[in-house]
């Protein structure tokens, strides 16, 4: 087996058909995963970003459309994407660098901050709010861009002759 890849799900060894682009592949079943894992940690967040104050209501809304927009490209297999590439990984690294370690913001947790400090919880999270919008914004145009061109750059070839200042064996 050239291709094997171990299977978690089913627990068997099989084949995988490789990628377009030459990565390792992304299977249904951890798409599946992937969406799965998500979508849980989006109606837990956003449940309890509605239950703390129903004014959050829309932060909880934006939160699940900026997860969805942020996971597009490993659950989408449009893409036809492997694990590595640049828009799958940059969707893992993101939910783990940022969005993480803002699990208590997203929830409605954020009271104060030292930089605005006449502004209330609800006004901070309108600024929370607005500002995952615009980051739904960035991403959909991202995704976009990316399924709007598809060609890749044309490969610059230089030819270089022969120089009468290298020798051949040295």
């Amino acid at each position: 087996m050239q291709n094997a890849t171990w299977c978690a799900i089913r627990g068997d060894l099989r084949e995988m058909p490789p990628s377009r682009d030459g990565l390792v592949p992304i299977s249904r079943e951890s798409r599946i995963a992937v969406m799965w894992a998500v979508a849980l940690y989006g109606a837990v967040v956003s449940t309890v970003a509605i239950l703390s104050k129903s004014s959050h209501a829309m932060l909880a809304a934006v939160f699940l459309l900026y997860l969805s927009v942020l996971f597009l490209p490993v659950v989408a297999p449009r893409f036809g994407t492997g694990w590595f590439h640049p828009l799958v990984f940059h969707s893992f690294w993101t939910f783990v660098r940022w969005v993480l370690p803002k699990t208590g913001v997203y929830a409605g947790a954020l009271e104060f901050h030292p930089a605005l400090p006449d502004y209330g919880p609800d006004e901070l999270s309108s600024l929370v709010t607005y500002g995952l919008m615009l980051e739904t914004l960035a991403l959909a145009a991202t995704y976009t861009g990316f399924l709007l061109v598809r060609s890749r750059p044309p490969r610059v070839r230089i030819e270089f002759s022969g120089s009468r200042f290298l020798v051949p064996g040295m």
